[in-house]
């Protein structure tokens, strides 16, 4: 990464970033009896996470999922609509799911505080009235299988984790000694709940070789892991190319987003089979 490109990203980042305070939720009826209710969430130091919930028509509490996005959330201040589709298909399958706008701390993405504020959301959340107090998941693409790792060593009640191409070592995204300490290769002897990984072989940008050295880093922990490398894969193969990238399919780094269908279709089975599997 040159460092003009560094500036305009950690410029970008910052402006993105909004610390805002309590909102009036405003609730909306989806289709199949899906309700969404965008809010703000109260988290640590007095700072509030904007927030979507999804909730199914369910009569008693169900386990809560997380959906956490890739780091176009710290750049626009917004999930990308893979993540919302995303959220709603599990409020189908009857999870209480939540995308929070995980930025607030600008362009330290691995910020170490980040995990109380976290930790802060899941007690909020699991302490909705329609979601079960006891359990938690999380699925996490890209900066959110990091933030979805964090979940699992704060929260013990974290049942099951799904990562999609997640920064597991973040040696080589951070200059701040701090926020590798808590990269996930480092703290994978405080997991909580079974974690499963989802990579494509080819990724360029959150190289497979994160993914295998956290699986044996979970593995030597005693942890219940699995890691799924999908030969030919690039980063981002369940949605492919972000739409600010206007068609193109490489970022300005030179990163390749590619998506493959089937094996998109592949890792959507898997992550409902883990969450059933785990989460009940």
């Amino acid at each position: 990464m040159t460092k003009s490109l560094f500036v305009a990203i950690i410029i970008l980042a910052l402006g993105a970033c909004q610390t805002t305070g309590p909102k009036t939720p405003v609730v909306t009826k989806l289709d199949g009896g899906i309700t969404s209710t965008i809010l703000t969430i109260p988290v640590t130091e007095g700072n509030y996470v904007k927030a979507e919930m999804f909730l199914p028509p369910a009569s008693e509490p169900v386990p809560g999922v997380f959906v956490l996005p890739t780091y176009y959330v710290n750049a626009f201040n917004r999930p990308e609509q893979f993540d919302r589709l995303y959220a709603i298909e599990l409020a189908k399958l009857g999870y209480a799911t939540l995308i929070p706008n995980l930025n607030h701390h600008g362009a330290r993405a691995y910020h170490p505080k980040y995990g109380p504020d976290i930790l802060a959301i899941s007690q909020w959340f699991r302490g909705r009235p329609e979601v079960m107090d006891d359990r938690i998941g999380s699925v996490g693409f890209s900066m959110g299988a990091y933030h979805s790792t964090r979940l699992s060593t704060v929260d013990p009640t974290t049942r099951a984790v799904i990562g999609y191409y997640g920064p597991y070592d973040n040696s080589s995204f951070t200059p701040w000694s701090a926020d590798r300490d808590v990269s996930s290769v480092n703290t994978a002897q405080m997991v909580n709940g079974a974690i499963l990984l989802l990579h494509g072989q080819e990724d360029d940008e959150t190289r497979v070789q994160m993914a295998t050295a956290y699986r044996q880093k979970l593995t030597e922990a005693g942890k219940t892991v699995e890691l799924v490398v999908y030969p030919g894969d690039t980063h981002r193969f369940d949605r492919g190319p972000s739409d600010v990238m206007r068609g193109a399919d490489r970022t300005p780094a030179g990163n390749l987003y590619r998506l493959n269908p089937a094996d998109r279709d592949d890792a959507w089975r898997r992550t409902t089979d883990w969450l059933k599997k785990y989460m009940y």
